[in-house]
């Protein structure tokens, strides 16, 4: 005899379906009025950056911000997230 299951079992995908990955809200809704600011996890942070908050770099695997005025996205820059919080503050 085997023996009883306690917990139900979870709902998978159904067969040929994938899960819905999961998605951390990226657009930080407290941003100074006229910027759109994102922030990048450290698995999506592939790159080395230079942030203009401080001049250094934005190490790859780095949790961090990127930031642009509204319709200028061609000027993005990726900042430290304390650096943006500084400069945030003085906008």
């Amino acid at each position: 005899m085997s023996p009883r299951r306690n917990r139900p079992r979870r709902a998978g995908p159904k067969s040929g379906e994938e899960p819905a990955p999961l998605r951390v809200p990226n657009l930080v809704t407290g941003a100074p009025p006229g910027w759109q600011v994102r922030v990048i996890q450290p698995a999506r942070a592939e790159k080395p950056y230079v942030c203009p908050g401080c001049q250094r770099t934005v190490q790859p695997g780095t949790k961090h911000v990127v930031a642009w005025r509204e319709g200028e996205e061609d000027l993005r820059r990726h900042w430290h997230s304390p650096c943006w919080d500084r400069e945030a503050r003085s906008l």
